[in-house]
């Protein structure tokens, strides 16, 4: 470098700066002459650019050549630097400078061509290919093709500008780096990169054409603080960017301290995104099963669309669980999941009686289909086909234990006319784990109409007349449903038993549904709905029923059979507004509002001789006779019997309270809702002989106080109940005796619910905002910290109600339990958790559930525990572990699972 700024020039004599003002004239004007005329070649001589502004220059593979000669006959250029991205450049064929480079800097660049060497000062950039170099100062030997970079020291003796080096996706900071544009070598000095989730730092680094970096006195972390809490130090790691990190001898470091944890060497994935690899299993105890191995196994990337997870448990007793897991996934089509499990457990020693040996399995599949795949089409599945004991025996977690139940299903739509017709078909199976009951329906086929108004014009927009109100729909409905037990249904049969099985156990056949209805006001505040409803159902059995030998016998009969129902109703609704008006006062008004309903529904008796749908058979030698329906054993059973003609009432009420807030001008008006809502239900059947008054239901709600939440729900019988005798049991039996002719009352609750909810937090007490903002500037004031604790507490106080729940009258029961959950942030980093729940009736505590979690930056920590838990399954967890999935499995467990101490 000759100079570095122009001010040079004002401190040294006159003649001194003659002689350099004439040298550099000399070497612009050669060069410029070079420049303006194709067919000349470059000067050697010296070239010097100082810019205090940011300049963007380039040097192409022509500018600089080794074969460049130094004849300089035609000069003409006055100016005092070199625009060196207005060259025309000359075509050359060798030269080691494959692509064009770009540089910009921000203080001064300056090129010396007796060495061939390019400096750039002040925030420099070079830019070749895909290669983005930036730092205080860069060099650029073409004697070397070398392109090199470099900090500086500022004022305080403190490193700035620092390089950066950037190629492709990948980011590499250093105190120094060289790199070779030809061989693609490089050297950095002080490395440091992010691959991946995590961090590699060394001392010495050197860079292979591929790429490849090799690292002496280096470490690998996840923790992202400038002096991490934890690393793997080792004195030689290799990095392949984007793919893998491998190291030598290596030893994990925790706070600069150096543990007895040692490799002999490590493997760590950097590819982003799927990847292959092992899955470490989890140690734990069975007290049944011994010592195991769970979860352990192989996970394979297959591509975007595919992947699968080999997983197995293994105990000490020969115990085993298989599992076989993969995702799949087409964008903007579908995506889904397999899951099937299978194991072999066994209890006991060989030679006890008490020895047992069971077979478990779990079949999942969840699949979901793209709305936007295919309009008016959709395709999904939820399946969780388990056996009867595969919960109790291999559940992880103990709420799953627990599950009584297991549901199935799978469903196909299709709409056609922009959905106006629909095609759908439904799979399902229920199970019952206890039981060991199945309940399924193979298949059910369904075909639909949407609504529509036939009376309607198409031309009209909207009905406008009341016949032009009326709407309709129609839907149809093949379905093939049984009950059964999995031993029975899974049992070998041969041909003739199977066709048997069938027969008596699945029932199958055709359903039809037509509603009608309308609504139109009347009297302007009145709304009258009117509806019809018609169904019939085909059937491709019956039975009949015959008296033979002092027993009644039960016949299928294998004929096509058709019974229907239909019925026709009405009702009346409207809103009835009271206002209670109040001229002084903090209350303005009190509303109430009722929304009343009346209505009445009409069904015929079809067990009716007329309709042929029921017969008769004689029970006992009395001659005592009994109807049935021939339609009982098939699908959807059979229409019921006696007439229905139900009066339905129903009352809701609202009530709100309006205050006033403020004074004079700013005064306004408030609603507090005091009863949100308070409903009566019930029906009065005109064509019952007896007992024609159903029970009352009584649901209400509201929120006090903003934040306490009360339910109430509750049963009102009207009707008189007495213990009724058989034999050696006896029961409770409704009588047609009202209530309130023996006790004043209009009837009597028998089960009821209230439910209050109330949620606390450290909001609920900081009051209003501008309160807050004046006592944290008291705070800063006279220096106090503005300590926070967030918290928060959920209360749930339950009582529950049940009368006659012996046959004594006299006697009740009560269910009284009070819940509560919550957290505390105790600090930055820790959170308490918990959640319990107190048995007043027992006096004792029903559960106890306790979450506490530490945030250490990089790592964290949590401990769950429950010491009393529903059916004395207990458990705790301990764990820490580094946040990143990467180092997932350098953890440190402790835990005992419900499942340790059970009893199978």
């Amino acid at each position: 470098m000759l100079f570095k700024s122009l001010t040079i020039f004002k401190r040294i004599n006159i003649s001194f700066i003659a002689a350099i003002v004439c040298f550099f004239i000399t070497v612009q004007y050669s060069v410029a002459q070079q420049i303006n005329t194709k067919k000349t070649n470059l000067p050697d001589s010296v070239a010097i650019k100082i810019n205090k502004k940011s300049t963007t220059d380039t040097l192409s593979s022509d500018l600089f050549s080794s074969n460049s000669n130094t004849n300089n006959k035609n000069s003409n250029l006055n100016n005092d630097s070199i625009k060196i991205d207005s060259f025309s450049y000359l075509p050359r064929n060798n030269s080691a400078i494959k692509s064009i480079i770009k540089y910009t800097a921000k203080d001064s660049i300056a090129f010396i061509d007796s060495v061939r060497m390019l400096d750039l000062y002040g925030d420099a950039k070079v830019f070749y290919e895909d290669l983005n170099n930036s730092s205080e100062h860069i060099t650029i030997d073409l004697n070397r093709n070398t392109i090199s970079s470099l900090g500086k020291l500022d004022s305080l003796g403190k490193l700035i500008g620092t390089p950066e080096f950037k190629q492709g996706a990948n980011d590499y900071k250093a105190v120094k780096i060289t790199y070779n544009y030809v061989t693609k070598k490089g050297y950095l000095k002080e490395f440091k990169t992010k691959e991946g989730e995590g961090f590699v730092k060394g001392t010495n680094v050197k860079r292979d054409p591929e790429n490849n970096f090799y690292i002496d006195g280096a470490y690998y972390t996840t923790c992202d603080a400038e002096h991490p809490h934890f690393y793997i130090g080792s004195s030689k790691i290799k990095v392949v960017p984007g793919k893998k990190l491998i190291t030598g001898p290596a030893n994990f470091v925790i706070e600069g301290i150096q543990t007895p944890l040692f490799l002999p060497f490590g493997i760590f994935p950097l590819k982003r995104g799927q990847q292959s690899g092992v899955i470490i299993p989890q140690y734990g105890i069975d007290a049944q099963r011994g010592p195991n191995l769970r979860g352990g196994g192989y996970y394979f990337g297959l591509g975007e669309r595919l992947d699968l997870t080999l997983t197995g448990d293994i105990f000490t007793n020969f115990s085993w669980l298989l599992n076989v897991k993969s995702n799949y996934r087409t964008r903007y089509r579908y995506n889904g999941l397999v899951n099937v499990m299978f194991g072999n457990n066994k209890f006991g020693n060989p030679d006890d009686a008490s020895y047992n040996e069971q077979s478990t399995y779990s079949i999942g599949w969840n699949h979901a289909m793209d709305f936007k795949a295919r309009p008016f089409t959709t395709f999904n599945a939820s399946v969780n086909f388990v056996s009867s004991n595969f919960y109790a025996q291999n559940a992880q977690r103990s709420a799953t234990q627990f599950n009584s139940t297991s549901n199935s299903s799978i469903s196909f739509s299709r709409g056609f006319k922009n959905g106006k017709y629909n095609l759908s078909t439904t799979a399902r199976i229920d199970q019952n784990l206890q039981t060991r009951t199945i309940s399924a329906t193979l298949p059910n086929i369904a075909f639909t109409v949407a609504a529509f108004n036939p009376f309607k014009p198409k031309n009209k927009p909207t009905a406008e007349y009341w016949y032009e109100q009326i709407n309709m729909s129609y839907s149809t409905s093949f379905n093939n449903s049984f009950t059964t037990t999995d031993t029975t249904l899974f049992r070998s049969r041969e041909s003739g038993a199977w066709s048997k099985f069938v027969d008596t156990t699945f029932r199958y056949g055709v359903t039809h549904n037509l509603p009608i209805n309308t609504s139109f006001k009347l009297f302007k505040f009145y709304v009258l709905s009117v509806n019809a409803n018609y169904n019939e159902t085909w059937a491709p059995t019956t039975i009949r029923k015959e008296f033979i030998n002092n027993e009644v016998k039960t016949r299928l009969v294998s004929e096509f059979g058709r019974w229907f129902t239909f019925s026709t109703g009405a009702s009346l609704s409207t809103k009835w507004y009271g206002m209670l008006a109040f001229k002084k006062g903090k209350i303005a008004a009190i509303r109430h509002v009722v929304d009343p309903n009346l209505g009445f529904s009409y069904t015929p008796d079809f067990s009716e001789k007329m309709w042929g749908f029921y017969q008769e058979v004689k029970m006992d030698s009395t001659g005592k006779m009994q109807k049935y329906s021939i339609f009982e054993r098939s699908y959807g059973g059979a229409p019921g019997q006696g007439k229905l003609g139900n009066i339905t009432f129903g009352l809701n009420n609202n009530l709100e309270l309006k205050l006033r807030t403020g004074k004079d001008t700013a005064m306004k008006e408030t609603k507090i809702k005091l009863l949100e809502s308070l409903s009566f239900s019930g029906a009065y059947n005109i064509f019952a002989d007896s007992l024609n008054l159903s029970t009352i239901s009584i649901n209400g709600r509201t929120t006090l106080f903003k934040t306490l939440a009360v339910n109430a729900y509750a049963t009102l019988d009207p009707y008189q109940n007495v213990i009724i005798k058989q034999g050696t049991t006896e029961r409770l039996q409704r009588v047609n005796q009202y209530y309130f002719e023996n006790n004043g009352n209009f009837g009597k609750i028998t089960n009821a619910n209230l439910n209050f909810g109330y949620s606390l937090s450290q909001a609920t007490f900081e009051g209003k905002k501008k309160r807050k903002e004046e006592r944290k500037k008291e705070n800063d004031k006279w220096g106090y910290n503005n300590y926070e604790l967030p918290w928060s507490l959920s209360l749930n106080y339950a009582i529950q109600y049940q009368a006659n729940s012996y046959t004594d009258l006299t006697k009740t029961a009560y269910v009284q339990t009070l819940g509560f959950s919550g957290n505390v942030t105790l600090t930055k980093g820790w959170t308490f958790g918990y959640s319990s729940g107190y048995d007043f009736v027992n006096k004792k505590i029903a559960s106890l559930f306790i979450d506490l979690k530490r945030d250490l930056h990089c790592w964290q920590f949590t401990f769950s525990w429950s010491p009393i838990a529903p059916g004395g399954f207990s458990f705790f967890n301990f764990q820490i572990n580094p946040k990143s999935s990467v180092l997932q499995e350098l953890k440190l467990p402790k835990r005992k699972d419900y499942f340790d101490n059970r009893n199978y």
